[in-house]
């Protein structure tokens, strides 16, 4: 007769839940752990082991979706706490109640289960599974049937995340009807709802409590399809009477107060808005609509403006307390249209009490430091209606410390708001223009990185240090640490403490996952395997963690070459050469030789001082250690070939390196002037060699070298005698590889089933593209860093996960490259269009390459640019006031070419890509900042309003306004495209006044 645990086996195997349940509710108290522990076992069992599909070649997992229900009901009898936190139902067998279903009803198998198990763990996890899923909330009938028998304890967070779902779960039961539609839904739910004083006295109000989905649960009532949401069933329900109109009222105001998220935050304000609360309502409430004014989004501000000059002018408006919350906001840039109104109701609010002037006339004074020229200029007329009353308001004290403050905001103002204050603005003394006396903006030409103890990059100091710095590592977000890990790890390898494996293991459970016994040692075979499977450890993340096992194996055998880029993505070329370069360091590691790998940085962020590369060289040759090509080929490209001083050091040092062919390349590349390529640099190579296999030999890929060390001593160069080398259309050798964008119209039509009288819709957007203008071919060697990226091939299938694991790696893959980033930059739009309308997947890159652009570096060339002129003009304010940050950062560091980038804006606008107000709002706020930065928006903007359409963009006016009162611009003339370009927008009215004063 078979055991408790045998049939328990077989009843998973073979059987179903009609079968398992009487055995599960049988199950004795003493073999509830064995239960347990065969079910935890059953189920890796069953899902490692592989059966035949009945189609050729085809395997599907022996964890079916049944024997996987059977094992979470035994999952639900029999695990503890611990086990609970892996338990989850398959998909198909949710925990839900039947529609129809009463507590004297029989009970479905997981209701029976939990009844009579009564798992102490159950509230817990129903809520951890909504935490990590909104969308998984609980059935709102279950939680409340598990209130009613106290299986669980009430929890206010779980069950407004269950309320907010109940649209959601109605929806489901179209599922069973006929055609899959229900004749008034809508009703029924009100219906269920009026009925339920529970769900309305103590369930409901929870909504606005806490963060749910209630903004987006919905359903879809009778043929029509009519949708029904939260907005509409509470609207219903208020207007009946069934809930309070004004707990709800003053319940919007508190909700608003907490940090919710910003589509939350619409939709509570959207429900409050068509309440329509009348004036004594809104009077009643004006203490919650001034708290609200110190809510850190706009959104929110300027809806709490918008309530209160409903009510300002009445007598009852406490505007003694209002004022000093106006001041406040007065400071914040990220309010415009809300300041403009509540400087106008305060004006209102003057006539109806005339001794709060001065007050106001502090308030307007201090308005005028806005960098909005709309706040200015509302702030300069009410400001200017108060200094020039007929019957003064102000006594002499107060007059003078407003002349005082609008004198000392003069070079702040736009025409506006000076031509308001005119009267009060005291004139300086002319001095003479002299043109080109003020700072002028000019482009780095030869940017020269620093090489100074203040960006040294210090060593590890000892195991401690590179034990901490392990865990830096794994975070992958700082790629100086995985560098300085590296260096540190190599060099104090041979004095690490015996028991160094047992002091890595707390960081394994952040390298595999899943899939791992707590506590159990990890071996060879399960290393290998994990690495080699794609899933745990993989991409560039994998390569530092694959060193990180294979160090806690004691480097037994290689891990870094099985490293891949998963199962859904493509290899990044780059990631491809890194791979090469740390499977090399691993060989040092696994050989037991203290070398140091010859690209690893001597100074923050990634720069190789010459000096330290050829004593790296002259240390491998003492070791007789030939140097890898990648590794090689990256130190080349960091080298900091500009420095006068240090590579005189190098370059008397290198008499001392023995093979001639890289000692010819490194005193070119060392050379202080442009010198011509050697003869030893053109030779055509041997023919059978070209491809430079895998394990090729310095020589061997010494002519491609040098192809790396002339695209890094000069990137714009040409350079005919490479041709050789190559194929005649490799990117980046001969010459840089030049590319085309443009932004194309698209349009995409589908199906339309749920909207009457719609059988099918059209989607229209723009999107900007990038192509070779020329066909170009794979680079015959991976070491040629520049040539990767341009004949890569793109798997459409894996283009947005290649796109998120660029944005990912960006900062180490930007490191790779750091004297000639063109290739990364134009990376992302090749992987795949980007569209006007801002998708997630650009904006992480697009975000990554405006940091990059934060430092130090070379002149901004076309790729860069284009990113910056995405980013100044991104549909997401975040993205805009970072490229914000960045414009300025690039102006100090004379990395912008303003020819460029206004080349960049000006497609972008005239295609209709990106309004222009988006780009007017970011560089009115970089006005007046320094000469410096005047002069280079100066420069900006004469390159950029010729490259606009003749026929204004909307809101040019504002664009206008800014170069005629930009400070830089005096004593310089209008260029002559500027002033054509002026001419023809002088015929449109809105522009005719600003360009006749140009053109004066």
């Amino acid at each position: 007769m078979p055991n408790t645990l045998e049939t328990f086996e077989q009843l998973v195997r073979h059987r179903t839940v009609k079968e398992l349940l009487p055995f599960l509710l049988a199950l004795d108290k003493r073999d509830v752990v064995p239960v347990r522990q065969r079910t935890l076992s059953l189920e890796k069992e069953l899902q490692n082991s592989f059966e035949p599909t009945g189609q050729p070649d085809q395997t599907r997992s022996q964890l079916t979706a049944q024997r996987a229900h059977l094992l979470f009901l035994a999952g639900l009898a029999t695990y503890s706490a611990k086990e609970s936190r892996r338990l989850s139902p398959w998909y198909g067998f949710d925990l839900t109640l039947p529609d129809d279903w009463s507590a004297e009803a029989e009970a479905p198998p997981f209701l029976a289960v939990i009844r009579q198990f009564k798992p102490a763990w159950l509230g817990e996890w129903l809520a951890r599974r909504t935490r990590e899923n909104g969308w998984a909330a609980p059935q709102y009938s279950f939680v409340r049937e598990l209130l009613a028998t106290e299986l669980i304890a009430y929890a206010p967070w779980l069950t407004a995340q269950s309320v907010a779902m109940l649209p959601n779960h109605y929806n489901w039961r179209r599922n069973h009807a006929p055609g899959g539609d229900i004749t008034d839904l809508d009703l029924i739910m009100l219906a269920d709802m009026r009925a339920d004083d529970t769900l309305l006295r103590r369930d409901l109000p929870l909504l606005l409590d806490f963060d749910t989905m209630v903004d987006s649960s919905s359903a879809w009532s009778g043929k029509e399809r009519k949708p029904v949401t939260w907005q509409t069933l509470l609207a219903e329900l208020l207007a009946g009477g069934h809930l309070d109109r004004g707990e709800w009222l003053t319940h919007c105001l508190l909700a608003l107060r907490r940090d919710f998220r910003r589509p939350l935050l619409t939709w509570i304000k959207t429900l409050y808005a068509n309440l329509k609360p009348t004036p004594e309502e809104l009077l009643a409430r004006q203490s919650e609509l001034r708290e609200l004014l110190s809510h850190p989004l706009p959104l929110v501000v300027n809806f709490a403006i918008d309530q209160l000059k409903e009510i300002w002018g009445r007598p009852a408006f406490d505007l003694a307390t209002l004022l000093p919350l106006a001041e406040a906001l007065l400071s914040r840039q990220d309010l415009k249209t809300g300041l403009r109104t509540l400087l106008t109701g305060l004006d209102r609010l003057l006539k109806a009490d005339a001794a709060q002037a001065a007050p106001l006339a502090r308030l307007y004074a201090s308005a005028l430091a806005h960098a909005d020229a709309g706040v200015q200029e509302r702030a300069a007329k009410s400001l200017a209606a108060l200094l020039g009353a007929k019957k003064p308001v102000l006594n002499a004290a107060q007059t003078t410390e407003a002349t005082d403050t609008i004198g000392a905001y003069a070079e702040l103002l736009g025409p506006p708001a000076r031509a308001a204050l005119a009267p009060w603005l005291t004139a300086a003394p002319a001095a003479p223009v002299i043109p080109g006396a003020a700072e002028r903006y000019e482009p780095v030409a030869d940017f020269r990185p620093e090489l100074s103890a203040t960006t040294a990059v210090a060593p590890v100091a000892d195991w401690h240090e590179l034990l901490f710095l392990t865990g830096q590592v794994l975070r992958h977000d700082d790629p100086l640490a995985l560098e300085r890990w590296l260096e540190g790890l190599l060099r104090l390898q041979a004095g690490l403490p015996a028991d160094y494996a047992g002091q890595l293991l707390p960081y394994l459970p952040q390298i595999i996952t899943w899939g791992r016994e707590a506590g159990q040692p990890l071996t060879a075979e399960q290393a290998r395997e994990v690495v080699r499977l794609g899933q745990q450890v993989l991409g560039h993340t994998g390569l530092a963690e694959a060193i990180i096992l294979s160090w806690m194996l004691d480097f037994a055998e290689p891990l870094v070459p099985l490293v891949t880029a998963g199962q859904y993505a493509d290899f990044d070329p780059l990631v491809r050469a890194e791979q090469q370069r740390l499977a090399f360091a691993e060989t040092l590691l696994r050989a037991r030789r203290a070398l140091p790998l010859l690209s690893t940085p001597t100074h923050a962020p990634h720069w190789l001082a010459p000096t330290v590369l050829v004593q790296r060289l002259l240390a491998y040759q003492a070791a007789g250690q030939e140097p890898d090509s990648a590794d090689l080929s990256i130190a080349l490209a960091r080298l900091v070939w500009a420095n006068a001083e240090d590579r005189a050091a190098a370059t008397a040092e290198l008499s001392q390196l023995k093979h001639d062919g890289l000692r010819e390349l490194i005193v070119w590349l060392l050379a202080p002037g442009i010198t011509p390529l050697p003869t030893s640099a053109t030779e055509a190579p041997d023919p059978s060699k070209t491809a430079a296999p895998a394990g090729a030999t310095l020589t061997e890929t010494l002519p491609w070298l040098w192809a790396v060390a002339a695209r890094t001593r000069q990137p714009a160069g040409e350079f005919p005698a490479l041709a050789a080398l190559t194929p005649p259309d490799c990117a980046n050798v001969v010459r840089p590889c030049a590319m085309n964008w443009e932004v194309v119209a698209a349009s995409r039509t589908h199906k339309v089933s749920w909207k009457p009288g719609i059988t099918e819709e059209t989607e229209h957007w723009l999107e900007l593209q990038v192509r070779p203008l020329a066909p170009v071919a794979a680079p015959p060697a991976s070491v040629a860093l520049y040539s990767l990226y341009t004949a890569a091939p793109v798997n459409p299938k894996y283009c947005w996960n290649d796109l998120a694991a660029l944005g990912a790696n960006y900062p180490y893959l930007a490191g790779l490259l750091p004297q000639y980033p063109a290739p990364l930059h134009w990376r992302p739009f090749t992987l795949s269009t980007m569209r006007d309308t801002g998708e997630t997947g650009f904006r992480q890159i697009l975000s990554q390459v405006l940091r990059g652009l934060l430092a130090p570096g070379p002149a901004l060339d076309e790729p860069a640019a284009l990113h910056l002129a995405l980013g100044l003009t991104y549909p997401q304010p975040p993205v805009r006031a970072l490229a914000l940050e960045t414009l300025l950062a690039t102006i100090d560091h004379g990395r912008l070419v303003p020819a460029t980038l206004a080349d960049a804006l000006g497609k972008l606008v005239s295609a209709g890509f990106a309004p222009l107000p988006r780009l007017t709002g970011g560089l009115v706020q970089a006005r007046a900042i320094s000469p410096r930065t005047d002069d280079a928006l100066r420069q900006l903007l004469e390159a950029l309003l010729p490259a606009l359409p003749a026929t204004p963009p909307r809101q040019t006016n504002a664009l206008l306004t800014l170069y005629l009162d930009l400070p830089g611009r005096a004593g310089h003339p209008v260029p002559a495209p500027v002033q054509a370009r002026l001419r023809e927008w002088s015929a449109s009215a809105s522009l005719k006044k600003l360009s006749a004063a140009l053109l004066a």
